[in-house]
């Protein structure tokens, strides 16, 4: 993905660091949140859809009276993997994975996060995650900013975390540990597929909020679970290990150093097989056939 030269300059030069720091002060990202949200964004509507090549056909709205809400748009139709211990993504966005060492660490762009500083109060256990996978979801402005749940599951612990809103494009991700110092919220999912996950919606900039629709409870695999409110962002999963393998044209790329572009519902890896057993023996003890995790 072409990095943009505005993020370039504020996160690579010092005339630009200076200048975000400042706008940072000030709150700038106010300013501009009321002026996405009034009227007057409509005039950048056209402009945004054709700069981004956003095919708007595929959505169910047609005409937007603000900027807002064409990022709020819905897709018309949004198709899951068919199979069940498929791990599908939740949501639009560029793919990356990174393996979470013995230290219960990894690093993302040469930056070095630790699961209690990403995770907080959520991550309960570390040790657990020794060995796991953390998958990065990047959603560009352009994407569509809902996001779903990618197993039956049930919902646990939810907690909201303050920060600052960096963007989550490369070049901030090489300068800050923005995942880590971002607005953020964490929830603990109980999946029926792939075990004890931690799933965290991370802000960006001009990011007016991070929307969960449900607090807790059991919710059914494609659910929406929440939206981002009017720019890019991020969502991390963690994964306990040997949990899933994912697709090996992805292992390929992520090997190389890529990101993987992805949509909403893709099979993007699978359960490994002692966790497929596990929810069978499931499904028989609950004699319902749900999949859901009691």
């Amino acid at each position: 993905m072409k990095e943009n030269a505005s993020v370039t300059f504020l996160y690579h030069t010092l005339p630009g660091h200076l200048l975000l720091k400042l706008m940072m002060l000030l709150r700038i990202d106010r300013l501009i949140v009321c002026f996405l949200r009034s009227r007057l964004s409509n005039l950048i509507v056209p402009y945004f859809v054709k700069k981004n090549g956003i095919d708007l056909s595929r959505f169910a709205e047609s005409s937007f009276a603000t900027y807002r809400d064409l990022f709020l748009r819905h897709k018309k139709k949004i198709v899951f993997d068919g199979e069940e211990t498929a791990l599908v993504s939740p949501c639009d966005g560029y793919l990356s994975a990174y393996r979470i060492g013995e230290d219960t660490g990894f690093v993302i762009k040469g930056m070095r996060y630790t699961l209690r500083r990403l995770a907080g109060v959520c991550l309960g256990d570390a040790s657990r995650f020794r060995g796991g996978c953390a998958l990065v979801l990047r959603l560009s402005a352009a994407d569509y900013h809902h996001y779903h749940y990618f197993d039956d599951c049930v919902q646990h612990a939810h907690h909201a975390t303050g920060g600052k809103l960096h963007s989550v494009q490369p070049a901030a991700l090489q300068t800050y540990p923005v995942f880590a110092e971002n607005r953020r919220r964490s929830s603990v999912l109980s999946t029926a597929h792939f075990g004890r996950v931690i799933q965290i919606e991370v802000g960006a900039f001009v990011v007016g909020g991070i929307v969960n629709h449900h607090d807790a409870g059991h919710h059914a695999r494609g659910e929406e679970k929440g939206h981002f409110d009017l720019s890019g962002s991020t969502i991390v999963l963690l994964f306990e290990t040997d949990r899933v393998r994912l697709r090996k044209d992805m292992r390929r790329a992520l090997a190389r150093g890529e990101e993987v572009r992805v949509e909403t519902g893709e099979r993007i890896g699978s359960a490994k097989a002692r966790d497929i057993m596990r929810a069978e023996a499931a499904k028989e003890h609950d004699g319902k056939g749900s999949g859901k995790v009691q």
